[in-house]
């Protein structure tokens, strides 16, 4: 809007400092990785939906199976 274009290097460095802290480990390998300099965004996207479809959603479903259930008792 203001004028300024961006170089891809410049969108994916601000993308992935916006993320919360659950996703500390997939930016540190990524920005680790051999091809991180010349990583594009869509590229970028590619690997953020990939981890959280297989891993974050994941790790929800294992919560919800470690939480105890509650039965109700009753006097018959």
């Amino acid at each position: 809007m203001l004028g300024k274009e961006f170089s891809e290097e410049e969108i994916v460095d601000k993308v992935l400092w916006s993320f919360t802290p659950k996703w500390d480990r997939k930016i540190t390998a990524i920005e680790e990785g051999r091809n991180f300099n010349t990583l594009t965004y869509d590229q970028l996207r590619g690997n953020l939906l990939a981890y959280e479809v297989k891993y974050l959603n994941h790790q929800g479903e294992e919560k919800e199976k470690k939480k105890g259930l509650a039965l109700k008792a009753s006097k018959l």
